[in-house]
This record gives C-alpha cells, structure tokens and sequence, in this order.
C-alpha cells in the first residue's frame, strides 16, 4: 500500500524547534503498529513525527516514533520504520478496520 504522508516533526525540546522538519513522504508499509515511511529527510532514532494520511478515503492524524536512523536508498530518499505512539482505542479500531478494508480490496482484485 502506498500512500502519500505529510509529517512534521515534534520539538521535544525549546532547542531542538529550530532544527524541526516537516514535508511530504511516502508510506511504503502499514500496520497497525507503524508504518514504513520514505522521504528526503533522514530522522534518527526517537524523533516523534506528526503524520497525516488518507486511508480508504479517511483523513488520519497520527504521531509515531523513529525506531532507528533511517537507511538511505540508491535514490537519496531515507527509509525510515516508525512505530505509532499515543494511539487512543478510537484510533486504534478505526486504523485497524482501514487496514483490513484495505487487505480486502487488494485480495478481491488479485
């Protein structure tokens, strides 16, 4: 599944507001876990990213964590494995039948 993600990283401190990255990547990967994001900026392990996505035609806003630096690919872009933090069971029914719907479809047109 790929989709197109907006991020933006959170400041976890006063200092680190300046160095703060925000744009646009690709998911590659997604679970309800986390999710595989490639883009032109390389994170390390521990940033927190806020991430925004449409999933089955549903706007989703999501945080996630950096597992660990991200591996540059032959086209420059980082690949970066990020697991999803904070989830309320809200977010985590409605993320957990998108991905089911989403496996469904593929299946059905495989």
């Amino acid at each position: 599944t790929l989709l197109d993600v907006h991020y933006e990283q959170l400041a976890t401190s006063e200092e680190d507001k300046a160095s703060i990255s925000s744009g646009n990547g690709t998911c590659v990967n997604i679970s309800l876990g986390g999710m595989c994001l490639v883009c032109d900026h390389q994170f390390h392990t521990k940033d927190q990213l806020h991430l925004s996505f449409v999933l089955m035609d549903t706007p989703l806003n999501l945080k996630g964590e950096v597992l660990y630096l991200g591996e540059q690919n032959e086209l420059g872009s980082y690949t970066h494995r990020l697991h999803f933090i904070e989830l309320i069971p809200s977010d985590t029914n409605l993320l957990n039948r998108l991905i089911f719907e989403k496996q469904r479809l593929q299946l059905k047109h495989s």
